[in-house]
């Protein structure tokens, strides 16, 4: 029995941190695009697919859901494998995206 309350409370911290489980590494390491992923299949769209394209344009062309296609082009984007301008002819908060020049040595 511990001696003081301090002395419990640290008891009792040792015990949760001995029952958390350890995180797992990740086995799909972070800025890499995967064989087979929605980033390599938004990516290959924009490179076959002259012009620029709406978000739904990609999405229904690749088959993939919207957030996979949005982290895709956040991805690419930043990556500087893909060109965003604003969409005018809706409004200027959406955009329209193209594969940037040289994107297609980038895989």
């Amino acid at each position: 029995m511990p001696d003081s309350l301090f002395d419990l409370m640290i008891a009792q911290l040792q015990t949760i941190e001995a029952s958390t489980p350890k995180r797992r590494q990740s086995s799909r390491p972070a800025g890499e695009i995967r064989t087979g992923g929605a980033t390599e299949a938004v990516l290959n769209y924009l490179l076959r697919v002259p012009g620029f394209k709406t978000e739904a344009q990609i999405r229904f062309a690749t088959g993939r859901s919207h957030a996979a296609v949005s982290w895709a082009l956040l991805f690419l984007k930043g990556r500087g494998l893909v060109k965003a301008v604003p969409d005018i002819a809706r409004n200027a908060r959406y955009c329209r995206y193209c594969a940037a020049k040289g994107a297609g040595n980038a895989k």
